[in-house]
């Protein structure tokens, strides 16, 4: 069991590229000229993933193939919160109040909410370590799955004090609502190893993970048009920085 080690930790999640960036117009139904319709008709994900600084955390076990080459197994969780505030403001600003044929003004009360972005990573690594004095340096490749959770969400639009639509994804048309969206995870990883005391070390790791997520459904209330099946995808893309401790088997 000496060439074993196993370890825990935590950080970090910041969210790169398009799992970052703000996409509104990629929200907007923009099948009609009829000012109705110019809406949301959901909020897609395609090049705005919009997430923001989350966590992490993890654990890892480790083979020491021989004094330089290595293979671990590691799990790892991350969770990052959705901005929804760009879609909100756009709402408020442009629909949120409306005019009919006779000048009257009227208020429809628009609600965006939305879970967070929960990922389960279950990924393999291959790596190279030395010593530079009394570290212990490696940099490996990554290879695996990444378990994303939907991020579900719903649109709830108040026209009076009873009535209301809801926009959200749901089953339709023999086509589920996407639940968990696994595909392939692939990156890269930095660590720095520290001995403390016996066989227990601390560690820095910083990681470079990604992977595409592409699916589709139906928001609810307009089934009945074409217009409301979004065509989707999530590029997960995420750097970790996270600190933890081993201990040698």
């Amino acid at each position: 069991m000496e060439n074993f080690e196993i370890g825990f930790s935590g950080g970090a999640a910041i969210p790169l590229g398009n799992f970052r960036s703000v996409n509104i117009e990629n929200s907007l139904d923009r099948s009609s000229l009829d000012q109705d319709s110019e809406r949301f008709r959901g909020f897609p994900k395609d090049k705005g993933g919009q997430a923001i600084f989350g966590y992490a955390f993890g654990s890892h076990l480790r083979y020491k193939i021989n004094s330089s080459f290595f293979v671990s197994l590691n799990f790892l969780r991350t969770n990052n919160s959705i901005d929804i505030s760009p879609q909100q403001r756009f709402y408020d600003d442009n629909f949120r109040y409306q005019i009919d044929f006779e000048g009257n003004e009227s208020e429809i009360l628009g609600m965006l909410m939305s879970d967070d972005y929960r990922a389960d990573l279950f990924f393999l690594s291959l790596g190279y370590t030395f010593k530079v004095k009394i570290f212990d340096l490696s940099f490996s490749g990554l290879i695996g799955q990444n378990s994303l959770h939907f991020p579900f969400y719903s649109w709830n639009y108040q026209f009076s004090e009873t009535g209301s639509i809801l926009f959200r994804p749901a089953d339709f048309a023999e086509i589920p609502k996407p639940t968990k969206l696994n595909n392939l995870l692939y990156g890269l990883e930095v660590k720095a190893s520290y001995p403390l005391v016996n066989k227990i070390n601390s560690f820095v790791l910083l990681s470079y993970l990604r992977s595409d997520h592409p699916h589709e459904y139906w928001t609810l209330a307009r089934g009945a048009s074409y217009a409301y099946f979004i065509e989707d995808r999530i590029d997960f893309r995420i750097f970790l920085a996270s600190v933890g401790v081993s201990l040698s088997l």
